[in-house]
């Protein structure tokens, strides 16, 4: 749910280029990252929660008069007048600066930096925050969980041959012709636990990647990098069963490891991001190398997914940038797919050496 709050005042006298800069310096005292839009408009956001991507602060000058607007992201779950409490401690700063700083002193910082607009990747940080991809995709798991306990599937421990018929991936099926275990595996859980840490997963990674990529390339790099894991697991397991959505989340953590590696995201929150990922898959893949758990389709979500991140990196320059990419990340799963697929020969020496 979005929370927002809207408030105006009086620019102090200021021309509305002086204010704006007035407002960025008392965002930069915040440690807010923030932008200017243009002469009238700045946009800045700030620090994360634990249950927000940070809120969206925007100031507009207008008429010797300044309107204020905090919006939270999409993900937060509660407002407790937070909109209120962060506009009003933005606008004790600028009353603040308003001492230290004269009209002239705001004019000479504001014209050196004229000229400069946000970056694309200031744009991207700078975005609402909604995750209703994220939802989306916890939803389906969920629906699938509920289906199979309805139908008499255990809540904590399923049988492997309940999840099997199900959909669940394995090699013999899924090169046999049952392509689609390759993506129906992706929405099946070995009981509620497994179901559980998989999805708070999902959430974790969705309520920072899905604001930056937008919704749609969210959804489709985790089918896609859930088809390739799969595919991953088949090859390289043989006969085992495998089910569950850690796959295409690893894929999900890949590609936003490789955009905080470039310059996609700007801003200071990059640096400690780009850590708390490579930990959280270091300890991950450490952790799946215990018996039961299948490390083959983490490394394939990985590798596909930060693969998928670079292509999102690189064709973001384009006028048709989302467009391009999708093409891309199609043609990567479906081509690559279709080539082990389709090798029979190849398939049918690693089921008898397997």
């Amino acid at each position: 749910m979005a929370f927002s709050f809207k408030h105006s005042e009086e620019t102090l006298g200021f021309t509305p280029e002086q204010f704006i800069m007035l407002a960025g310096i008392s965002m930069n005292d915040l440690g807010w990252e923030y932008g200017i839009i243009d002469d009238h408009t700045l946009e800045g956001r700030t620090k994360m929660g634990l249950f927000s991507w940070g809120n969206k602060i925007t100031v507009t000058v207008n008429n010797e008069m300044a309107f204020f607007t905090s919006q939270s992201s999409g993900s937060q779950f509660w407002d407790n007048a937070k909109d209120k409490k962060i506009i009003e401690t933005l606008i004790e700063y600028i009353h603040l600066n308003q001492k230290i700083y004269s009209a002239g002193e705001l004019q000479a910082a504001y014209d050196s930096i004229a000229g400069e607009k946000i970056s694309a990747a200031g744009k991207i940080v700078l975005s609402k925050g909604n995750i209703y991809g994220t939802y989306g995709l916890i939803a389906a798991n969920l629906l699938m969980f509920l289906l199979m306990i309805c139908n008499g599937i255990s809540f904590f421990e399923p049988g492997v041959m309940d999840v099997f018929h199900w959909g669940a991936n394995i090699r013999l099926y899924t090169f046999g012709g049952e392509w689609w275990r390759l993506v129906s595996s992706v929405f099946l859980h070995f009981g509620f636990l497994h179901l559980l840490f998989n999805m708070y997963a999902l959430f974790f990674i969705g309520r920072y990647l899905e604001p930056v990529i937008g919704t749609g390339k969210f959804v489709l790099i985790f089918l896609c990098t859930g088809i390739l894991a799969s595919l991953l697991s088949v090859l390289w397991a043989g006969n085992r069963v495998s089910a569950g959505a850690s796959g295409a989340i690893f894929g999900m953590y890949g590609c936003f490891m490789a955009l905080l590696a470039t310059q996609f995201i700007s801003g200071k929150l990059r640096m400690g991001l780009l850590q708390s990922v490579l930990i959280f898959i270091a300890f991950s893949l450490m952790d799946g190398m215990q018996q039961g758990v299948d490390n083959a389709a983490h490394v394939g979500g990985l590798v596909s997914g930060f693969l998928f991140g670079i292509i999102v990196y690189l064709t973001n320059r384009f006028a048709k940038a989302t467009i391009i990419s999708t093409c891309c990340i199609l043609f990567v799963t479906l081509s690559t797919t279709a080539f082990f697929l389709v090798d029979k020969k190849m398939i049918l020496f690693n089921t008898n050496t397997s």
